[in-house]
């Protein structure tokens, strides 16, 4: 009779542990990337690429109810939102996106639209946090090239001028002053005199 009620007991534990199993498998299932969302956030980017703000924005929105882990799409959202110049939720989803992003390209794009928008933002300093996450840059001002995949316009040349600006905005012009001639050490200006500086930042925005 002991040895029936073991043999029970042990059937049934078999059949919790493959029920938590089935969970579990069921959740990683979840946050898969399944192809929908991959087609959907592909879409998206064709009609960002396109100027077509009001498409992309719906494909992207698709690709998170699909899958609410995709980075891909969050960031997305993201620099379309930055295109309408609705900032706030702009901030809001390059955040989600560097919080889900699965690799290092996705980290930096985030990363690089959302300094653009602490820097329309005024939040200088983390503007300058975010450049440097996207320029992947140390103490030694070592920063890995950058070139943003859906606007090969935007470059890393673009995140040294936001950090340029944003030390300009803080006051700190030497720094503003190294981040200019990183971009242009042709330029004739002095540390010393913020009226250079500030039309140094207005003649490169126009040109980098």
């Amino acid at each position: 009779m002991k040895y029936k009620f073991f043999g029970v007991l042990l059937a049934l534990l078999a059949v919790g542990l493959m029920s938590c199993e089935d969970k579990i498998t069921n959740q990683i299932d979840d946050i898969d990337v399944t192809p929908q969302e991959q087609r959907l956030t592909e879409a998206g980017w064709a009609a960002f690429e396109n100027g077509d703000l009001a498409i992309a924005k719906d494909n992207f929105m698709a690709a998170i109810n699909e899958n609410g882990y995709y980075a891909d799409a969050y960031n997305g959202l993201g620099w379309v939102y930055a295109r309408l110049h609705r900032l706030d939720l702009s901030h809001d989803y390059f955040t989600l996106g560097r919080i889900s992003a699965e690799t290092d390209a996705l980290f930096r794009d985030a990363s690089a639209g959302r300094s653009f928008v602490n820097l329309a933002l005024d939040q200088y300093g983390d503007a300058i946090t975010d450049a440097n996450d996207a320029l992947l840059w140390d103490y030694y001002y070592y920063y890995v090239e950058y070139v943003f995949r859906h606007d090969l316009n935007i470059t890393e040349m673009d995140l040294l001028l936001v950090k340029a600006e944003s030390y300009f905005l803080l006051e700190d012009y030497q720094s503003c002053y190294g981040m200019l001639m990183l971009i242009d050490d042709s330029l004739d200006i002095s540390a010393s005199n913020p009226e250079e500086l500030a039309a140094a930042i207005e003649m490169l925005k126009g040109s980098v």
